[in-house]
């Protein structure tokens, strides 16, 4: 039992970053590697606890909160090796790009990064460090450790909640595993786990990435007909980001380290 749940652990880290602790998934059968989604919201909570770790020891060295932020933000980058960050670009290329559904598509799997790609990926990263910054000192833990939490199990509620909208790529295998109970279950474990580690203010900030995880599936179904891998990247990030925003419009202006 134990090993069985060891191995999908590794498979989710696999899956969601290029950390050396991951199983191969070249080795893993289908349903393996569909059942490694219940295991995201480990990887979430492992990753935010790194992130917290770094920001603080950043900030040990450099005396900066900006400083902090920009390397937490960059250890992020580094331990997911960009996949996330690469479809939110995908997905900023795709949905805001005019034409039909195929065009669309089809500008989403091309792997030149258009305009709208750059400027998601700039934005991103800036908001991300904004917030950072002007997060209470108090409250940076939380904030780093339920973001890294909230955003890897909310993409097991979007592929729940949404449908695959090509016949075959990325993602196509967790999102045709999962349905309306893994979107459920998602949303529950969010909201214990916001309750848990940050009180009002986690629920506030749970709030806010549900809101956002949902709008972009709503989005997705309207441009594309459904979601994509890159989608669920593009979850990821915003939704980070949205807990992040979520507990730095609660800290009052000017508190600082």
């Amino acid at each position: 039992m134990f090993r069985g749940a060891f191995r999908l652990i590794r498979l989710a880290f696999a899956a969601l970053t290029i950390l050396p602790v991951g199983g191969r998934e070249a080795e893993a059968s289908s349903e393996e590697i569909a059942a490694s989604r219940i295991a995201f919201s480990v990887v979430g909570l492992i990753l935010g606890l790194i992130y917290q770790y770094v920001y603080l020891l950043s900030f040990r060295f450099a005396h900066s909160s900006f400083a902090a932020a920009c390397f937490t933000v960059l250890a992020g980058v580094i331990a997911t090796g960009g996949l996330h960050l690469d479809g939110a670009a995908d997905s900023a290329d795709g949905l805001f790009l005019a034409g039909d559904r195929d065009r669309r598509l089809a500008a989403m799997r091309d792997p030149h990064i258009g305009s709208y790609g750059v400027i998601a990926l700039i934005m991103i990263l800036l908001i991300k460090s904004a917030l950072l910054t002007a997060i209470r000192s108090t409250n940076v833990a939380r904030a780093l450790i339920l973001g890294g939490l909230i955003s890897r199990t909310l993409i097991i509620f979007a592929a729940g909640f949404g449908r695959y909208a090509r016949r075959d790529g990325t993602g196509k295998l967790l999102i045709d595993a999962s349905n309306d109970r893994d979107a459920g279950f998602a949303v529950t474990l969010v909201l214990i786990a916001a309750s848990l580690i940050g009180r009002g203010e986690g629920l506030i900030a749970a709030a806010c990435a549900l809101a956002i995880a949902y709008g972009i599936v709503r989005f997705a179904r309207k441009k594309i007909g459904g979601i994509t891998g890159d989608v669920l990247g593009a979850v990821v990030e915003l939704t980070e980001t949205a807990v992040y925003a979520a507990y730095a419009f609660q800290s009052p202006q000017g508190d600082s380290w």
